[in-house]
């Protein structure tokens, strides 16, 4: 499943490219962001964090991404992991306190 999303993901992304609709990396980031906490939202996690790591694709500092990651292995029990994001959040915005 996560193979044909990111199949389809990418063949999107040329089609796009090659009729002259490119956006900038930092639109394609606030794009697949919005898709991950859409998913995110509706209870797709593994949706939610394959859209959350094509956002840091392009927006390797984006402590949103960041941040949600670490809230999804949080409620996975996976503390250590949770951590490691939320201090990739924080390294990315010192000030950004849902991730303190």
């Amino acid at each position: 499943m996560r193979r044909l999303l990111l199949a389809l993901l990418m063949l999107s992304a040329a089609l796009l490219a090659a009729c002259g609709l490119s956006k900038t990396p930092a639109e394609l980031a606030a794009e697949s962001l919005n898709k991950g906490i859409e998913a995110h939202n509706a209870g797709r996690t593994a949706e939610a964090s394959a859209f959350y790591y094509e956002t840091l694709s392009r927006d390797p500092k984006n402590k949103l991404a960041f941040h949600n990651l670490g809230q999804i292995a949080r409620t996975q029990n996976r503390a250590s992991i949770a951590e490691g994001y939320y201090r990739q959040a924080l390294e990315a915005d010192a000030n950004f306190a849902p991730s303190l």
